[in-house]
């Protein structure tokens, strides 16, 4: 059961918290972290258009996009157990899991650990 500071969002058979829904992200507008998922949700098919079935490194701000991002190659390991990764390998012999969004409830998962982009 999630915790009043929670929002739930059902999509594509999954469901997906977003902690702190009413934190600002983008000061300069007021826009918050539940707004720029619901973004997400709109343009879903936009975005997917270019990101669907390709790794992507996570880019986070979870302070706000004011604050220093945090590049992220690896997917956390506790994650929800739909959430579809593939693992790259890199020419020094290390290696990353990286996210493979290819529905609108990865990219509010993203949303959801401060990705902006």
């Amino acid at each position: 059961m999630p915790s009043k500071d929670v929002t739930v969002y059902e999509l594509d058979g999954h469901e997906v918290w977003l902690s702190n829904p009413g934190r600002v992200y983008f000061p300069a507008s007021g826009v918050t972290k539940e707004q720029l998922a619901d973004y997400h949700v709109e343009c879903a098919q936009a975005l997917l258009n270019h990101l669907r079935e390709r790794p992507t490194m996570l880019k986070r701000f979870p302070g706000g996009i004011e604050t220093k991002a945090i590049c992220q190659k690896r997917v956390p390991e506790k994650r929800p157990e739909w959430v579809q990764t593939c693992v790259l390998k890199f020419p020094s012999w290390r290696s990353a899991e990286e996210l493979v969004p290819s529905d609108a409830a990865h990219l509010v998962w993203a949303v959801s650990l401060g990705n902006v982009d």
